[in-house]
């Protein structure tokens, strides 16, 4: 078989083949242009299934799955995009349809990419063998995934634990609210910030530049908050750090949500959920995505 594991996200777009157990066998990774849209996005994914046809990576003989981990809202039912928060030209696509269309798939499971990542982190990295397991990604937007009896929860049909959209106190106007993707994600970091990136926050940071600084921990401890209401709601055993932004040392990221964590939650839930970093790298969606492939196949 073909498993084949397609990451669209805000800025990457991944796609690579594996087994049955998620192990990949190839990467081919593209960078996303958000001008030129969803459209654009279609056109390199297009691209890259090409470039693997030719070079022998797909197994003309087989039969072809793909498992997809979309950057926003899906219907699972259909594989249909509701919406992307950061890529225009995607709501109401039917990307399962266009993709079996467009390749000639046998099938195509699509779900959200944190949803995704969570179940890859589940299933062949840092939460092997937990559950209930929630997963939080922190780049260029916020998403979550929880997995329960070994399964994505899906809720309605249209996802769940979108943590990013939970409203928290703003830092940057006292007594008013935010939604937390607009207060902690990359882009707003370095927006709150006035850098470019991250990583220039996190020197800047270094180098004593209290903005910098306060933005950094009021980012990490909104986190933090956030995740004291999945602790309370659903009591995960334990909950996995991802995204590029969880790469911060320790000391201005991963600590500070955790003590964050730590405060917000009431007595009798201290230390029952522990949180630890995501073991898949930049890989974790397109593991996951594989696994909906091998899934997928099977219905």
């Amino acid at each position: 078989m073909n498993y084949l594991g397609l990451e669209i996200g805000g800025t990457k777009l991944q796609v690579g083949r594996g087994d049955t157990t998620g192990k990949l066998q190839w990467v081919l990774r593209r960078t996303i242009v958000p001008s030129e849209g969803a459209a654009g996005i279609r056109r390199q994914i297009l691209e890259i299934h090409q470039e693997a046809k030719s070079t022998n990576k797909i197994d003309h003989d087989q039969p072809i799955h793909w498992g997809v981990g979309f950057g926003g809202p899906v219907d699972s039912v259909d594989g249909s995009i509701l919406q992307s928060h950061q890529i225009d030209g995607w709501a109401g696509f039917k990307l399962a349809d266009w993709l079996k269309s467009e390749t000639g798939a046998d099938s195509v499971t699509v779900r959200n990419d944190a949803d995704t990542a969570a179940l890859g982190e589940a299933l062949s990295g840092a939460g092997q063998g937990l559950d209930p397991l929630a997963y939080i990604t922190v780049g260029s937007g916020i998403g979550g995934g929880l997995i329960l009896r070994g399964n994505i929860h899906l809720g309605a049909g249209r996802g769940a634990m979108e943590i990013g959209h939970l409203w928290i106190p703003d830092p940057d106007k006292p007594g008013s609210l935010q939604e937390l993707e607009l207060v902690a994600s990359g882009w707003s970091i370095q927006r709150r910030a006035g850098k470019d990136s991250v990583q220039a926050v996190y020197e800047s940071a270094k180098a004593g530049d209290e903005r910098s600084s306060m933005v950094l921990k009021s980012a990490a401890q909104s986190v933090g908050l956030a995740l004291s209401h999945v602790v309370h709601l659903v009591a995960p055993k334990r909950i996995i750090l991802g995204g590029g932004v969880s790469l911060l040392p320790d000391d201005v990221w991963g600590d500070v949500v955790r003590q964050s964590l730590n405060d917000h939650t009431m007595d009798a839930f201290k230390g029952m959920t522990d949180v630890v970093p995501a073991a898949l790298g930049e890989s974790v969606v397109v593991v996951g995505a594989v696994r909906l492939a091998v899934l997928g196949g099977q219905i």
